[in-house]
């Protein structure tokens, strides 16, 4: 199907608008975390759930929505999750305590979960091949610019005026997106030839992915263990009756094409190894280095300013090269960034810890768009959705497990002190030895890449 140049651009403004809000509040959010807890006196353990909470539900439901936009549109579902931004982003301005702005953020990851299910799945529906990578590349720049305004506006208005002031942003972007969406945007897809939803898959898999998420995040809890048991269970169910269904939420044969199995693992280890360094260095940067978060935005920027400013460039290269090279560019590059935090100090000059940020988001930069596009071309026209559903799935459960991990050092070697006690040398031992395992997961996506694109 032809679709007119400028529906394409509509589209594409609809998504690049859809896709800033969350990496906005996400970023703003690390920035202004040791605020939140001084505001609100929570510890270290508690305040970085407000990350983690949001990483975790966008995760649980992300594939379910996917399948969802194959089945009724990719259009109807991503404007319902960008109208949940809005709502969540009220909610979280006027949260009244911790647990109030959790409950903000997990709404707002109900809405991450519609519109990173479906938006670049809207994207691939739109431009051909020749043009795929160009398109993702801009939508993933958005992501990232989103991450950059978020870490210089977070610092700057937490420091000058108030935290809750950093998701007006966000109501006006997802107004803006909105408007483009029901006014300009006329092209819509349901493509899916089965259309009906699997609801004893879905009522398998959701609880099974956020016991399973839960369970890791309060490890090593005898109450993590029963979570993790009877996750597992569930999700031993799960593939039993989604391999038995007519119409499964999951097509068990998506995983045995070409490329679309290793794509999608090396996507899961890869972010569970780059995402939470940027909350350990906002962390650092404010208590060992005795910054304010104005001054620890401006430094945290570099790592998505190079995300946003070298995405494009990674997606054309993806058009003309193959795209297991150009990802895995993108693992050696974090590997690289990931190095120094073994030996980071008290004195560490911060141009170094800038070189850091600049490295991680480089990687992540040449790692995403290829890895997205791998996938996507695995599948046909009418699984588009639930296959970008699944390696964006990757993406957030990584992220949520790699703040799992944090959680759980801090809870293990920093027990309840709070944000302001903690004090530096206790957080650099944690930065040092989480550190390690995160370069270890890095190490093995890049194996991984190698292996399954040859």
């Amino acid at each position: 199907m032809a679709i007119d140049p400028e529906q394409k651009r509509q589209v594409l403004t609809a998504v690049a608008l859809g896709s800033f809000p969350a990496p906005f509040m996400v970023s703003a959010l690390i920035v202004s975390l040791p605020a939140i807890g001084i505001e609100f006196s929570s510890d270290a353990a508690t305040i970085s759930w407000l990350g983690t909470i949001f990483f975790l539900v966008a995760g649980v439901c992300l594939i379910p929505f996917g399948r969802l936009a194959d089945i009724l549109g990719v259009r109807h579902l991503f404007s319902i999750g960008v109208g949940i931004y809005l709502f969540a982003a009220i909610i979280s301005a006027l949260a009244p305590s911790a647990w109030v702005l959790m409950a903000g953020r997990a709404v707002a990851g109900i809405g991450a979960g519609m519109v990173f299910g479906t938006s670049l799945a809207f994207i691939s529906l739109v431009f051909p091949e020749k043009e795929r990578g160009r398109a993702i590349g801009i939508t993933v720049t958005s992501l990232m610019a989103g991450f950059s305004f978020g870490s210089v506006f977070g610092g700057f208005i937490t420091f000058y005026l108030s935290w809750r002031l950093i998701f007006v942003p966000v109501m006006v972007v997802a107004a803006l997106a909105l408007f483009v969406l029901h006014r300009r945007v006329t092209v819509e897809c349901a493509l899916a030839s089965a259309r009906t939803i699997d609801r004893a898959g879905i009522g398998l898999y959701v609880p099974a992915m956020l016991l399973l998420l839960l369970g890791a995040s309060f490890l090593p809890s005898p109450i993590a263990i029963g979570m993790l048991v009877i996750g597992g269970l569930l999700l031993a169910g799960f593939v039993i009756h989604n391999g038995q269904s007519t119409s499964p939420m999951l097509d068990p044969g998506l995983f045995s094409r070409p490329g679309f199995l290793g794509a999608v693992a090396a996507a899961l280890l890869f972010y569970t190894g780059t995402f939470a360094p940027s909350f350990l260095l906002s962390l650092y940067l404010q208590v060992a280095r005795d910054l304010d978060p104005r001054s620890a935005g401006l430094v945290l920027v570099l790592n998505p300013v190079a995300m946003a400013l070298l995405s494009p460039l990674a997606g054309r290269l993806a058009d003309r090269r193959s795209v297991g090279q150009v990802a895995s560019v993108g693992a050696g590059l974090s590997i690289v960034g990931l190095l120094p935090l073994l030996v980071l100090n008290e004195a560490t000059p911060l141009p170094f810890v800038a070189v850091v940020l600049l490295l991680l988001g480089a990687g992540v930069a040449f790692f995403a768009t290829p890895v997205v596009k791998r996938v996507i071309g695995a599948v046909e026209r009418e699984a588009y959705a639930v296959a970008s559903s699944t390696v964006e799935t990757m993406r957030l459960v990584g992220m949520t497990l790699s703040m799992a991990c944090t959680t759980i050092a801090f809870t293990l070697l920093l027990a309840n002190r709070t944000i302001e006690g903690t004090g530096p040398v206790p957080l650099i031992g944690v930065i040092h030895g989480i550190s390690l395992l995160y370069l270890a997961l890095v190490i093995c996506a890049l194996l991984l890449l190698r292996i399954s694109t040859e």
